[in-house]
């Protein structure tokens, strides 16, 4: 399904107004996503408030690719940070500290 802000091409409006459209017509076993955080975001509650597993993929700078400079920490929701280099850049939606 494709969407646009102002709907030159497919829906008119957010990828996240069409996921719940994609959710209402059938069921899902798992979400994956990338792109903007804030989508992302979004796109993780929909698929808390459905039930539906989601998987998200973190971008960072990954400076030095083996964890030890830190631009590509990702919050967790246990607490500390996750290097998306080493650990990532995919997480589980629920993991990650929005």
């Amino acid at each position: 399904m494709v969407t646009t802000d102002d709907g030159t091409a497919g829906m008119r409006g957010f990828s996240t107004q069409a996921l719940s459209l994609l959710l209402a017509k059938g069921e899902y076993a798992t979400i994956y996503t990338c792109g903007p955080e804030v989508m992302m975001r979004g796109v993780a509650a929909i698929a808390r408030e459905a039930g539906i597993d989601c998987q998200v993929s973190m971008e960072r700078m990954m400076s030095c690719a083996f964890g030890a400079c830190g631009t590509c920490n990702v919050a967790m929701r246990a607490g500390g940070y996750a290097s998306a280099c080493m650990d990532g850049p995919v997480f589980d939606a629920e993991e990650v500290a929005w």
